[in-house]
């Protein structure tokens, strides 16, 4: 695995191993070749994806063609492209919030969305 900000090797490894019983003891090793190694499984990613180009919901930025939302201050640029100073506060593109886009607890963020099933409780 690389560094995406300046594509260096980063000592970090991916190993995809069938669910089996013997497989678990890999998270019993601690050393390999004299080197102090830590065993994780891999951890899933908290809610729906989000595009890093428009910030949009449900797809990813490879074929996005919307138009470029800024992550940081929430203007449209690519947020790698932002000249936001780190001492100001944020803006969400959604809520214009004090918060970046991708921040779980915006109000905007379907994971904080009532459900349909959940409005329609409500309703009654």
């Amino acid at each position: 695995m690389t560094n995406k900000r300046n594509d260096t090797p980063m000592p970090l490894f991916l190993v995809t191993l069938k669910k089996t019983d013997e497989n678990k003891e890999i998270f019993n090793l601690t050393e390999i070749c004299s080197l102090i190694i830590e065993v994780e499984a891999l951890r899933k990613k908290i809610g729906p994806a989000q595009c890093h180009r428009c910030q949009g919901f449900f797809h990813n930025s490879r074929y996005c063609t919307r138009n470029p939302k800024c992550m940081k201050c929430g203007k449209n640029h690519l947020t790698k492209d932002c000249t936001k100073p780190k001492e100001v506060a944020p803006t969400c593109c959604h809520c214009n919030g004090a918060h970046t886009s991708n921040y779980l607890q915006c109000p905007m963020n379907p994971l904080n969305r009532p459900s349909k099933a959940e409005k329609m409780k409500s309703q009654t």
